[in-house]
């Protein structure tokens, strides 16, 4: 049997009890012992307690005079088998736009020794709190894990992970230009000509027009080629290449 400092078992528990009579006294004529009030019955030798949460143990003994101890002692016997249940609301497995911002949420339960402390979580190997909003322009395009670990005061732990992913869209292509811009990191009049450029290539999309698509994600994609540096901060323009590649990709 393995035993926490916290005094609960992760598995069986066997109990041997003993006793003895007083100096002088006429000897222990026999032990009794009775679980979770239950009536009392003769010791004959070490017993197992499988009962998962807490099992009250009490023993007394009687001499052979006829004496019985009472109150006799008690002890309180914990055992927590099972590990911890994670629950991820968010993110779950599926896509997400590349312009959305996600709400972390997770929890862990116990129903026997209860959580040690808190889950906790990281994103792609970064730790991340329950309730934290991650803006998504913020990581890259593709796959990325969020991992949730939690331990009972048993010491037994539990990992659960979400695997999602990060895509790009004409739409959500139009929402990081807006939001670089409202960052500082498009300038206005640049931001005009990018918009009007993916509005363009979203209606020929709507009419089944590939090709003018395609040309006007293209002239979008030379136009942020152009200014990298200059009215698109460096690290927005890399973003927007690459959501428009991706864009490019699937159509």
């Amino acid at each position: 049997m393995s035993q926490e400092p916290r005094g609960w078992f992760r598995s069986n528990v066997t109990v041997a009890l003993s006793a003895s009579d007083n100096q002088g006294g006429s000897g222990v004529s026999y032990v009794e012992y009775s679980l979770d009030n239950l009536p009392f019955q003769r010791y004959n030798g070490p017993f197992s307690i499988a009962a998962s949460g807490t099992t009250v143990v009490r023993a007394r003994a009687t001499d052979e005079a006829g004496n019985t101890e009472n109150p006799g002692v008690s002890t309180i016997v914990a055992i927590d088998p099972a590990s911890p249940v994670i629950s991820i609301s968010s993110p779950t497995s599926t896509d997400y736009l590349h312009s959305a911002a996600l709400q972390i949420s997770f929890d862990a339960t116990d129903a026997t020794s209860g959580i040690d402390g808190s889950a906790t979580a990281r994103l792609d190997g970064t730790s991340v709190t329950s309730g934290a909003t991650v803006q998504l322009l913020a990581m890259t395009l593709g796959s990325h894990t969020l991992e949730v670990t939690a331990s009972d005061r048993a010491g037994n732990t539990a990992t659960k992970t979400v695997s999602f992913r990060v895509i790009a869209t004409v739409d959500s292509l139009i929402a990081a230009v807006n939001t670089f811009a409202a960052q500082g990191a498009i300038a206005s009049n640049t931001a005009t000509g990018l918009i009007a450029k993916l509005e363009d290539a979203k209606r020929a999309l709507s009419r089944g027009n590939v090709t003018a698509a395609r040309g006007k994600l293209n002239q979008f994609s030379d136009q942020v080629s152009a200014q990298q540096g200059k009215s698109i901060a460096a690290p927005a323009a890399q973003v927007l290449l690459d959501d428009a590649a991706f864009v490019l990709a699937g159509i």
